[in-house]
């Protein structure tokens, strides 16, 4: 399963000033050096149902230590513990244009590589391959938010202080579990909260009613119904579908299609591990299923200040 999240994309210019001139060697099979440059990075995602927000790029810097042993003219391997910072600045428009959100965030890249080398002793080239690792080391955020609910650190904006305040913070973003697993801690989420508002259409209009997630695998969830019922119907003609999912503070909205092709297999297991569709239906063969794969996601927390929204998209 992939998901698209935050496409965070960057661009090491050339001027990876490789300090490699600052390399020396200890026997002439080992080098060690010093490279440092300029990143400049761009978030792509979707907005989500913030229409009016707009990603800028932002600057940052990578610093990095090379290490090869060369065992031919021709092949080395090299190892590489590179510090790089990536980030981007969320600016609303219009309206909201005072509000923004500089994020910054440091990564440690540890890339491992074979490189071939080609040519003769005035003009060479060579050709590396390999893969790294990479991982999260901090993050940082700083901006403004309205504060709806008044706080000793807001000002007011616009002469309604219990309505339209705005909230200055500036602070490291500690690692959280439940939010920064991102889409698969969502879905696990999902998991323990399986009564969910589903919303559907009829004509023009919006119809929406509680149901009861039967089956859950990876981010496919699975539902039952009765063929009777105007929500089959609904489904029949427009499959489109929006759920929620609500504890205290957190909400999660879900949009996919309803498919009904379910398995007979995975049929009875819904039916025979139900009590109250066994007890409302004869037969599993009265009813009828159908399945939803997440394509979009909504994950909204209103514990933190500000309020977490993150928008996710499911790239199959």
């Amino acid at each position: 399963m992939q998901i698209k999240n935050l496409n965070l994309s960057s661009l090491r210019f050339a001027l990876l000033i490789a300090l490699q001139c600052i390399a020396f060697s200890s026997r002439a099979q080992w080098s060690i050096g010093l490279q440092a440059g300029y990143t400049h990075n761009s978030l792509t995602t979707s907005s989500g149902y913030f229409y009016d927000r707009v990603y800028h790029p932002q600057g940052g810097f990578t610093i990095g230590i090379p290490v090869k042993y060369t065992f031919t003219d021709w092949f080395a391997l090299g190892v590489e513990a590179t510090f790089v910072q990536k980030g981007y600045d969320a600016r609303r428009s219009g309206f909201y244009d005072i509000l923004h959100d500089d994020v910054s965030n440091n990564y440690l890249s540890v890339p491992l590589y074979t490189r071939f080398s080609f040519g003769g002793t005035r003009l060479r080239g060579f050709v590396n391959a390999g893969g790294y690792l990479s991982g999260w080391l901090s993050s940082y955020r700083k901006g403004t938010v309205y504060e709806n609910f008044g706080s000793s650190d807001s000002e007011s904006i616009f002469g309604l202080e219990d309505i339209k305040t705005i909230y200055h913070y500036d602070e490291k973003v500690e690692f959280d579990s439940r939010r920064d697993n991102r889409f698969e801690a969502v879905v696990e989420f999902l998991a323990t909260h399986k009564d969910v508002a589903i919303a559907t259409v009829e004509g023009n209009k919006p119809k929406i009613r509680v149901f009861q997630i039967m089956k859950q695998e990876g981010d496919t969830l699975y539902f039952a119904t009765a063929a009777r019922k105007a929500v089959y119907r609904q489904l029949q003609e427009n499959p489109a579908i929006e759920l929620l999912a609500m504890e205290g503070n957190i909400s999660v909205r879900i949009t996919g299609k309803a498919v009904f092709d379910v398995s007979d297999p995975v049929q009875k297991e819904i039916y025979e591990t139900n009590a109250v569709l066994s007890r409302l239906y004869p037969s599993y063969l009265d009813m009828v299923y159908f399945r939803l794969t997440i394509e979009e996601l909504d994950y909204y927390d209103l514990t933190p200040t500000p309020p977490l929204l993150e928008h996710y998209e499911n790239r199959h």
